[in-house]
């Protein structure tokens, strides 16, 4: 069952440097200028439950088990479409807004693309 699924519609000029650490910072539409530089910006969304160390996140056909959920991510997702995912399977999350999934290699993101978090 899918909890959040949006489209990825731009890609912020400085996003690749946070790729390229291992982490993807997730914004809506309606980010700041400064914030939306950073981001990997999406359509609207509307979670549909918890999200839980267990499920899954998803870019496309590149699949991540979810290791640890921060307090704040589905508060942030549902009212800004924010969160930072990192790649680093840490099961304990770092900052509230923090998605943590398996230690795998960040996939190329597109406009277009499809994120999904899902049971």
């Amino acid at each position: 069952m899918s909890i959040y699924r949006v489209t990825v519609t731009g890609i912020g000029a400085m996003a690749g440097e946070f790729m390229a650490q291992g982490m993807i910072v997730l914004f809506d539409e309606n980010a700041p200028p400064e914030l939306a530089e950073i981001s990997i910006l999406h359509s609207k969304g509307t979670v549909e439950g918890s999200i839980r160390p267990g499920h899954f996140f998803s870019i496309n056909d590149s699949v991540y088990r979810v290791t640890a959920v921060g307090y704040k991510v589905g508060e942030n997702l549902s009212k800004l479409g924010h969160i930072t995912v990192k790649f680093d399977g840490k099961t304990s999350p770092e900052l509230p807004g923090d998605l943590h999934v398996e230690a795998k290699d960040v996939p190329a993101i597109n406009p277009g693309d499809v994120i999904e978090i899902k049971e």
